[in-house]
């Protein structure tokens, strides 16, 4: 079974290897220690280090175990079998009556998924405009006030800046 295998046997690997890795991965030494208050220092350390060597010789043999019984049942044909299929039938499953000769999609599907997408980008268009207008309307408010201040003496500059201030409020409250 080494080095073979399709999409989905790369996958159940894959899982395969998460899950034992999860379930077997060593504690921490802190943690190891912990459950055993009354040994020597020397003695914790003899023991996790044959603890961490029987979890890496179980993870192995659990590989390996693995891999033996998906030779015997033909897992991986199978799986190659079956990914085949669905590729070879991946239009037809399911969808039939959308498909034409071939497994290319009829005139009828083809026409509504480009009615669908005219009226997509019509409606598109419609709002790219109403936001153009909406700018252009912004530009000449900010440009009639520039002017304004631009022609206001000291005076007349703080009601030109409350009026700027208000508007700003109107515009970020209705944006």
């Amino acid at each position: 079974m080494e080095g073979g295998g399709g999409e989905r046997m790369v996958k159940l690997k894959s899982a395969f290897s998460i899950a034992v890795h999860s379930l077997l991965t060593a504690c921490s030494y802190e943690d190891f220690v912990g459950q055993f208050p009354s040994l020597e220092p020397k003695q914790h350390e003899s023991l996790y280090k044959f603890y961490a060597q029987v979890m890496a010789a179980i993870h192995e043999n659990v590989e390996d175990e693995f891999h033996e019984i998906c030779e015997e049942s033909k897992v991986m044909e199978t799986l190659d079998r079956l990914e085949h299929c669905n590729k070879s039938q991946r239009l037809t499953i399911g969808y039939p009556q959308f498909l034409g000769e071939g497994g290319v999609p009829s005139a009828a599907v083809r026409e509504k998924v480009l009615d669908s997408k005219l009226n997509e980008l019509n409606h598109l268009k419609c709002f790219l405009k109403q936001a153009e207008e909406q700018n252009h309307m912004l530009a000449t408010q900010l440009e009639a006030l520039h002017k304004e201040v631009a022609n206001a003496d000291d005076s007349s500059m703080d009601g030109a800046l409350k009026k700027l201030q208000g508007r700003n409020a109107k515009l970020s409250s209705t944006g």
